[in-house]
């Protein structure tokens, strides 16, 4: 019973995974037949295969980046207004 949660624990984090990975993806503007490919391969997850070692390592690196960018951007807006007393 506790492998068979953790198998289903597993499963869904990756599914989490793969959404996030959209997400990024579209937020980065990658070109429809990217996302299509990436819809694609949650598809084939939710079906049974396994990820393949390249779309782990594009979807780590899609969301690198995009959380490098969400960062700059949140670090820019965290920054306080200067005010200008001329």
């Amino acid at each position: 019973m506790a492998a068979m949660k953790s198998d289903f624990s597993a499963y869904q984090a990756t599914l989490n995974s793969l959404r996030e990975w959209e997400r990024a993806a579209k937020d980065l503007g990658k070109s429809d037949k990217y996302l299509e490919r990436i819809v694609t391969v949650t598809r084939e997850f939710e079906a049974g295969t396994p990820l393949s070692e390249r779309a782990k390592a594009t979807m780590g690196e899609d969301v690198v980046l995009f959380n490098k960018r969400r960062d700059r951007v949140l670090s820019c807006s965290q920054k306080p207004e200067i005010s200008l007393d001329v």
